[in-house]
């Protein structure tokens, strides 16, 4: 501890010209900023979310057809989620994400 002396400090950078400053400056642009491999990558999610509720919907009416409304229930819960985990968990939420904006801009 410094009881009696003067403690003596140099800054040579405040508020924006400080490196913590700059490398949150660094972050929000890359956030806001997407690659092209990225937006292919939102594309073809998007697109295997739209197959997987297709494909879970014919199984679901097809195997309704049977008789058995559970039976043919668990076949489509398990046609989701082994033809694309992936999809259902990454596009559905970017749908919402880009719905949710252009909600808020017609409310507007």
């Amino acid at each position: 501890m410094n009881g009696s002396a003067v403690l003596k400090i140099r800054v040579s950078k405040t508020g924006n010209n400080t490196y913590l400053s700059q490398v949150i400056q660094l972050v929000i642009e890359a956030e806001n900023t997407k690659s092209k491999a990225q937006g292919y990558a939102d594309i073809t999610a998007k697109w295997l979310f739209y197959v997987a509720v297709v494909s879970g919907n014919i199984i679901l009416a097809y195997w309704a057809t049977t008789g058995d409304f559970e039976f043919a229930l668990e076949r489509m819960v398990t046609v989701l989620i082994i033809a694309c985990p992936h999809a259902l968990g990454l596009a559905g939420p970017l749908e919402l994400q880009d719905l949710l904006p252009s909600q808020r801009k017609k409310d507007d």
